[in-house]
């Protein structure tokens, strides 16, 4: 009677705790078929030479990537271009990485009316970056162009134009969606950047020019005229719809001393990669504010970019060299 109700407990604590449905004891424990399974594909990769004893997550014979994936990351945003790498483009700033961090840009095009000078630098890149640019541009070339032409709405033909140099200050603070951060991660396919900024118009001789009466040029007044202080904030977001097309949008709001005080402006892009490193975007600017020649104004917008240098490799050894 004893050892019957002895094994009626037994059975019952067997029954009632929680056993894997593989669980076997050493010293007569045998690989699940899991395992077996796992092991007898690796055995077989093995012998065909498909694995990769330093690296499983690498096949065989293939080497890391070198190729840029940081294409998202536009000029506007707190991303500053890698050592040796950056783009030039047509209608944007133009970028040059310095060392990683810190950033040399300026418009090409614009140079020849605004000569203009860049630097970012990305003080935090973590779950979010945060990075300044300082740079300082010269408007009185464009003012003295558009006064021979006959550009009254910009220049007053009767009046002299000073030297005026402008200097902007930026704060840019960027939020990235979709990557993890890791040198192994996926790239974000989202990124909104939240930016504020100040220029300043500054003259050298007495300026008796009047404020830009036009869409685009008037919204920048104060600094381009040498007329005080402009301020200016922007909200932008860029998206990876395909692997070879991007697309950006945003809108910048400004305030100061020019004609109704406040303006707005909205844009949007379409940037398709037509080579590796060659891309065309097509777009839109729409301009609002008080300007004698209109209230709303349109206008498309055109860039070709070309990116080169490439992701740097993994530092090595006691010299800090770099895997190639």
């Amino acid at each position: 009677m004893k050892i019957r109700l002895l094994l009626y407990i037994s059975l019952a604590i067997i029954g009632i705790l929680p056993q894997p449905a593989q669980s076997q004891i050493w010293p007569f424990k045998k690989k699940s078929q899991v395992a077996k399974a796992s092991q007898d594909l690796k055995s077989r990769q093995q012998k065909v030479g498909q694995t990769n004893a330093f690296n499983e997550l690498q096949p065989m014979g293939s080497r890391q990537s070198f190729e840029r994936d940081d294409f998202l990351w536009s000029s506007e945003t707190a991303y500053s271009s890698l050592h040796k790498t950056g783009n030039i483009s047509l209608t944007t700033p133009s970028r040059l990485g310095l060392k990683n961090g810190l950033e040399l840009s300026t418009m090409l095009p614009v140079n020849y009316w605004v000569p203009n000078l860049m630097v970012k630098k990305t003080h935090y890149n973590g779950n979010i970056l945060i990075a300044t640019r300082h740079g300082l541009y010269t408007p009185t070339p464009g003012l003295k162009y558009a006064q021979s032409h006959k550009y009254q709405t910009i220049a007053d033909s009767t009046v002299d134009v000073p030297h005026i140099i402008s200097v902007r200050n930026e704060l840019i603070v960027s939020k990235p969606f979709g990557g993890d951060g890791s040198c192994s991660g996926t790239r974000p396919y989202l990124i909104i950047t939240a930016a504020v900024s100040l220029d300043a118009g500054i003259p050298f001789e007495k300026n008796e020019l009047s404020h830009i009466d036009e869409h685009i040029l008037g919204s920048r007044s104060p600094a381009l005229a040498g007329k005080g202080l402009l301020v200016s904030g922007r909200l932008r977001a860029d998206a990876e719809i395909t692997n070879n097309m991007l697309l950006e949008g945003g809108f910048k709001f400004f305030f100061g001393d020019f004609n109704g005080d406040v303006s707005m402006e909205h844009h949007a892009g379409l940037q398709n990669f037509i080579f590796r490193n060659t891309s065309v975007t097509l777009g839109y600017i729409l301009s609002v504010g008080d300007f004698s020649t209109s209230k709303v104004k349109l206008y498309p917008s055109f860039d070709v970019t070309w990116y080169f240098g490439s992701k740097p490799g993994r530092p090595r050894g006691l010299f800090d060299k770099k895997m190639r």
